[in-house]
């Protein structure tokens, strides 16, 4: 008698359609991609500057849709409770259309216009309404729109620092002794520290930790006073965005977590998510382009009741603020 086969047939798996197993992949992407970008968001101090932008909207304002001009704000304020001074300002413009990011340092003797307060110098504006004060105050004096803003106090511009691992600077004699006197006289006894910590010896090359590049943007009382202490401050934030260029995900990861929650900003979280996509195309291909205002020839010094200040020519600046932020031709009227 034949034996019957016993070993059921197998059943043949249906394999998911490629199409489908690659838009499956694409969504569990999106998904922890928004996951990852809702994080980093939440860690940043927003703040709603309501309907600053009266200024903003004027159509004398020199505005390109892929042009958006963030002012960055370093403040002298020991925590977030005090708004303190703006120590250090610089407009970080971002084209898309020429794909470079230009580092604007705004001296802060300038004597300018500060929207109902009057005449005083722009770092005032800061001190007497804010960052959206500031940003008005700029773009009444030059003519630019300024879309945002972001402000870091000191402590956390040095966890900045060293979250992606400190900064490569060249010092001389000069500036390694005054690096040395502010850490003995303001930054040591602010971090908490000994208060001849982590001098340094000499002149020379030096990967500086978040202390002692703070102390190295600081120099003002060396070679040309505050116009190279302004140059110091953008080399200092140009090597902070090229090691964060080389950071793996983990090192990444450590930068954000210490430099957004001391950040804050008028930028919207839906604006946030927009950054936030475009953030790697910025940092890694775009072309960093580093200038000055008043551009040179266009100021001299002034002594007006009893200050000294730096009397500025604007229309000169707004030619040249058009021509390299945007690449127009601007006739001064």
């Amino acid at each position: 008698m034949p034996q019957k086969n016993h070993n059921p047939k197998k059943k043949k798996r249906k394999l998911l359609n490629p199409f489908y197993t690659v838009l499956l992949v694409l969504i569990v992407i999106c998904i922890v991609l928004c996951f990852t970008v809702a994080h980093y968001v939440n860690m940043i101090n927003i703040v709603d500057t309501g309907t600053r932008n009266i200024i903003s909207i004027s159509e004398d304002l020199i505005s390109e849709k892929n042009v958006r001009n963030i002012l960055l704000i370093g403040t002298d304020s020991r925590d977030s409770s005090d708004r303190g001074r703006s120590d250090t300002i610089i407009l970080l413009s971002v084209n898309e259309h020429t794909q470079n990011m230009t580092m604007v340092s705004l001296m802060r003797d300038m004597y300018v216009d500060i929207p109902n307060y009057g005449k005083g110098k722009i770092n005032a504006a800061y001190s007497h309404g804010g960052a959206e004060l500031l940003m008005d105050t700029v773009e009444e004096n030059f003519g630019i729109r300024v879309d945002d803003y972001i402000a870091v106090n000191f402590s956390s511009f040095a966890g900045i620092v060293d979250a992606v691992g400190g900064v490569e600077i060249t010092l001389s004699d000069a500036e390694a002794a005054e690096v040395n006197n502010i850490l003995r006289n303001e930054v040591n006894e602010l971090m908490g520290d000994p208060k001849d910590a982590d001098f340094l010896e000499k002149g020379g090359t030096y990967r500086l930790s978040g202390k002692q590049a703070l102390c190295y943007s600081r120099i003002r009382y060396v070679g040309d006073a505050d116009f190279e202490r302004t140059e110091r401050q953008r080399t200092v934030l140009n090597q902070v965005i090229s090691e964060a260029r080389t950071l793996n995900i983990f090192k990444l990861d450590s930068l954000l977590s210490e430099a957004l929650p001391q950040m804050t900003t008028n930028i919207s979280k839906n604006q946030m998510y927009g950054y936030a996509v475009k953030a790697p195309m910025y940092i890694f291909t775009y072309d960093i382009v580093q200038m000055r205002v008043p551009v040179d020839g266009s100021w001299s010094y002034a002594d007006i009741d009893g200050e000294s200040v730096i009397s500025v020519d604007f229309n000169d600046n707004i030619i040249s603020l058009a021509e390299n932020l945007y690449e127009i031709q601007y006739d001064g009227n």
